[in-house]
């Protein structure tokens, strides 16, 4: 017996207002894969992230590599639209905040308190480790790796074995390539298996690693193109 499904019908949970989002149902519970790389959890009005890399740019142009600025400003915009459209109550981060030394100042702080909702947890990522933890100021409850909520386990690093409890989590920034007679595409993705769900990278400055579909596993694509956002299944 798998720990998804797809839901449908009357009690799959009241209508997003956000188009191209997957509903499935994951440990009993009615979930909404979002485009850009979030997973809402209606009931308790969480959303869980993985691996925005806060700074990123700013530690490449600090050793002399030309990056183009404004990803940071695009994933705290998309953070901020998100909440007020859902109404979260909840933001569950799966490591990976910040992307090392240097990160944290004054404006990146003011730039988060202006995005996130009330309530905000942080699952410490590797990045974190060197990161450091969030101001004091900004409420953030931070935890270790397994911390349980409701039917969940939050990690960041993922446990790709069937022992492991039943988890969310981030860190391998997964994508999908598909091949095609002199070309590839490659797709962020969520990966859905009986007992753990892996989200892509929330952040836009992130990059990707191949993923190899396992047995039992479920793909989900995260399409984003010409303006166009949506989840699709993968067969």
């Amino acid at each position: 017996m798998t720990g998804w499904r797809m839901a449908e019908g009357p009690g799959a949970g009241s209508p997003s207002p956000f188009s191209g989002i997957c509903p499935i149902t994951w440990q009993g519970e009615a979930l909404e894969l979002l485009p850009g790389g979030g997973v809402h959890w209606p009931a308790r009005r969480i959303l869980f992230v993985a691996d925005l890399h806060l700074g990123k740019a700013a530690v490449f142009r600090r050793r002399g590599i030309p990056v183009p600025d404004g990803a940071e400003a695009h994933d705290l915009d998309r953070l901020a639209r998100i909440r007020d459209a859902l109404g979260l109550e909840t933001l569950v981060i799966l490591g990976d905040l910040v992307h090392g030394p240097g990160a944290w100042n004054p404006e990146l702080e003011d730039r988060l308190e202006a995005s996130l909702p009330a309530g905000r947890i942080l699952v410490r990522g590797n990045h974190d480790v060197h990161g450091g933890d969030p101001p004091a100021g900004l409420g953030f409850q931070v935890e270790e790796e397994g911390h349980p909520l409701g039917p969940f386990h939050l990690r960041h690093q993922p446990r790709v074995d069937d022992a492991a409890p039943p988890h969310l989590a981030g860190h391998v920034h997964p994508v999908l390539t598909l091949r095609g007679p002199g070309d590839r595409l490659r797709l962020p993705c969520f990966v859905v298996a009986a007992n753990y769900l892996v989200l892509p990278a929330f952040g836009a400055f992130t990059g990707g690693h191949t993923w190899i579909r396992r047995p039992g596993e479920r793909i989900f694509l995260d399409v984003r193109h010409a303006g166009e956002e949506t989840v699709l299944p993968w067969t």
